[in-house]
């Protein structure tokens, strides 16, 4: 969502197109940062000791951005991010960890999602991330 230019910047996309192929997203969740993971700016996790750095407040401020999104669309930060993801056509597949069933389930709620995100919330997704 926050680093799209392998599959959105002019010699990349055209790359793809002309060839045919696709890229495997991975770290769209971005380390659990654009799930919400981090929202209250406390939770431990993996990139807990990075929260004062300047990218991840970036990807912090699209989190915060996308939640609001996601509650309109009454559904979750990641399942929505991952949505994002696949609906580009030069995204083949989405890589995404995942450390219960729960998080498994609602992950995969992103393919439900997909195929009911209009073109004006996408226009709106890619906004946040841009």
């Amino acid at each position: 969502m926050v680093v799209r230019e392998h599959v959105e910047d002019t010699a990349p996309a055209e790359a793809l197109d002309v060839s045919g192929a696709a890229v495997v997203a991975s770290y769209v969740l971005h380390g659990g940062a654009l799930s919400g993971k981090y929202s209250d700016r406390s939770t431990p996790g993996r990139r807990s000791g990075e929260l004062d750095d300047p990218e991840l407040k970036t990807v912090l401020e699209a989190a915060d951005a996308l939640r609001a999104v996601a509650a309109e669309l009454g559904t979750s930060t990641a399942a929505l991010a991952i949505a994002f993801a696949l609906a580009n056509e030069r995204v083949a597949a989405v890589l995404f960890g995942a450390t219960s069933p729960g998080q498994v389930e609602e992950n995969a709620r992103a393919v439900e999602l997909l195929d009911r995100l209009t073109p004006a919330e996408l226009e709106q997704l890619r906004a946040i991330g841009g």
